[in-house]
């Protein structure tokens, strides 16, 4: 049909009316780009599975669309060995999750819509992306502790060694010693180093590492020389667990890769 006569009928109206009912991007997209059909068979089919659409929509519970994203540019990345950031690879598990649980849906319903269970029968189940995505990501995107056993030790070693310089530094502001030299008794942060505000005049005889100062150069941030060296075992013990989330980030855009055919294919049933 040329574009003169969609134009007179408004057929783009009667898209812009199906996309505002579609449930995720790339069924938007599929949606919007439809268009009339030359081959009667394909038509008749097309019919059938709306009605069988319109069947579970009236008769059951609808199709469980939730969770579907669109993933193409993510399983790209992992096709070409790029990272992938944990709130992309849990959209990933998501959706790998929702083809799981539409096949099992219109599967359990096959008799009474033989031509969706015939495209549910092609989405492929992907437990061991979900498995994995799920034991190293945890719903805030965050890399898990049980990721791995490195991490695991590497977390458990962070902490002990952050209890050690809280430990330290509270024995200084509790020390009457320093009394006259601090600014506010508590302990702060600068630069990933644990410091105590010094008034500026007292910084020399405080001693140790100046690592910031107050914007009216009254109070400056000093480590401690009795915590340098636990600063540094806590620096490098960060920057080891930086680069094993990093490795296990990797590891899983790799798995995403391997799986990229299905993941493909996944996500073009599921928008259809």
């Amino acid at each position: 049909m040329d574009a003169h006569s969609l134009h007179v009928l408004e057929y783009q109206k009667v898209l812009d009316k199906l996309v505002v009912h579609t449930s995720n991007g790339v069924g938007r997209e599929f949606a919007s780009q439809l268009e009339p059909l030359p081959y009667p068979e394909t038509v008749v089919r097309r019919l059938q599975e709306t009605r069988e659409a319109r069947y579970l929509r009236d008769h059951e519970s609808g199709l469980p669309l939730g969770g579907i994203h669109d993933i193409r540019t993510l399983i790209e990345q992992g096709r070409i060995e790029a990272r992938i950031s944990p709130h992309d690879l849990l959209k990933i598990m998501y959706s790998a999750e929702a083809g799981r649980q539409v096949r099992m849906y219109i599967l359990n319903r096959q008799e009474k819509v033989p031509l969706l269970a015939e495209m549910a029968t092609n989405l492929p189940i992907l437990q061991i992306i979900e498995n994995r995505i799920g034991v190293c990501i945890s719903e805030n995107a965050e890399v898990r502790d049980s990721a791995s056993p490195e991490l695991s030790r590497l977390r458990g070693q962070i902490k002990v060694t952050q209890n050690r310089l809280n430990d330290r530094i509270q024995a200084m502001l509790n020390n009457e010693k320093h009394r006259t030299h601090i600014q506010e008794f508590v302990v702060t942060v600068r630069e990933g180093r644990y410091c105590i505000p010094v008034k500026a005049e007292y910084a020399k005889a405080f001693g140790g590492i100046v690592h910031d100062s107050s914007q009216s150069g009254a109070t400056v941030f000093i480590e401690p020389p009795q915590t340098v060296e636990l600063g540094n075992e806590l620096k490098q013990l960060l920057l080891k667990e930086s680069a094993e989330v990093e490795r296990i980030l990797g590891e899983l855009s790799a798995l995403v890769g391997s799986y990229y055919s299905e993941l493909q294919r996944l996500i073009s049933i599921l928008g259809h």
